[in-house]
């Protein structure tokens, strides 16, 4: 779901922000880019495409991954790991996504449910995980 997203795009913004030494206000501009790009590959429904078709393979992942190094390398860690979290976290479920797109199986890692119980632990785990990676960058 879109808060397991951008819950775990946030964490893995944070983490890596303060893995690299960032001062907290760009490990906060950090965080919410890479939220972001957790959020991306969701936007085919608004682009009328498939869904869980071609924004969640590896295809994609390079082509934004290649883009963010051409225009701005710095933040290359970000958005793939942003967007890539998003494409880990589809693989969990039972619907899997088509990672090796055009080939239009789909693969899945496990078979949770999008919604469940697990899926929402997911979420309040990846926040407490973002809130523990600031309150470590605070003392620093």
């Amino acid at each position: 779901m879109r808060r397991t997203h951008a819950a775990a795009g946030l964490a893995i913004g944070f983490a890596l922000a303060g893995q690299t030494h960032q001062p907290l206000l760009n490990a906060c501009a950090y965080g919410l880019l890479t939220q972001v790009c957790a959020l991306v590959p969701d936007l085919d429904i608004k682009l009328h495409l498939k869904h869980r078709g071609v924004t969640h393979s590896l295809l994609a992942l390079l082509l934004i991954s290649l883009g963010a190094w051409y225009t701005m390398p710095l933040l290359l860690p970000y958005v793939a790991l942003g967007y890539g979290s998003h494409l880990f976290l589809d693989f969990l479920t039972v619907w899997g996504i088509p990672i090796l797109w055009p080939v239009q199986r789909r693969f899945r890692l496990m078979r949770l449910s999008t919604g469940g119980r697990i899926d929402s632990l997911l979420a309040v785990g990846a926040l407490c995980a973002a809130l523990y990676c600031v309150v470590g960058m605070i003392r620093l």
